[in-house]
């Protein structure tokens, strides 16, 4: 697609975020970018692949993979992933991998030796049951090994978000609890990764 493959300026690394609609793709380069104008809802928002500048890369928000509603959407991802230096996969702490989208990853990763240049993203750790702390990660990475066969968790770059949480504190005024919902977020492990 022409369209996809204009957008991206070959002399900028390109990090493009995939992953299934509603995983909070966008809410992540929001909260990366502190773009206000970026769209986020619980529906799919996304119908196109949009560029944006972080720290001198450039950030590529695609619409939601493999969703059965709209096929074109696919296609455009794919034009995406094929000229990405980076493919940050962004999953829900609810929902981690359906059959579907663990077959997509692994045709991603495996079929498309594309594994050394995916970092998985498990957004959404706030509704989880401990919250986004080390033994709440240790449960998820077990429940997602048989996605990640034949390599292992470790062998990623996973990174756990609340991308809500930090969008949430920057309309809180207390400085107490503008620390606390930015630790929930994952925002500086994040960053880090």
């Amino acid at each position: 697609n022409k369209n996809i493959i204009d957008i991206f300026n070959q002399d900028k690394i390109s990090i493009v975020f995939v992953g299934q609609y509603s995983a909070g793709k966008s809410s992540i380069i929001k909260m990366l970018t502190n773009n206000e104008h970026i769209k986020i809802d619980a529906e799919i928002t996304t119908d196109k692949a949009t560029v944006y500048e972080w720290n001198g890369l450039e950030i590529v928000d695609t619409p939601g993979i493999d969703t059965c509603l709209r096929p074109e959407h696919d296609e455009i991802t794919k034009c995406a992933i094929a000229n990405a230096d980076l493919l940050i996969f962004v999953i829900t702490s609810g929902n981690l991998f359906d059959q579907r989208l663990g077959d997509y990853f692994r045709e991603l990763a495996y079929d498309n030796n594309k594994s050394s240049e995916i970092m998985l993203v498990v957004n959404k750790m706030a509704s989880t049951a401990l919250g986004n702390v080390p033994e709440q990660h240790d449960i998820i990475a077990n429940g997602i090994q048989c996605v990640l066969e034949p390599k292992y968790a470790d062998d990623y770059h996973i990174c756990y978000l609340d991308a809500e949480s930090f969008l949430k504190a920057k309309n809180i005024t207390e400085e107490r609890r503008v620390k606390r919902f930015i630790g929930i977020s994952g925002y500086d492990k994040f960053v880090d990764a």
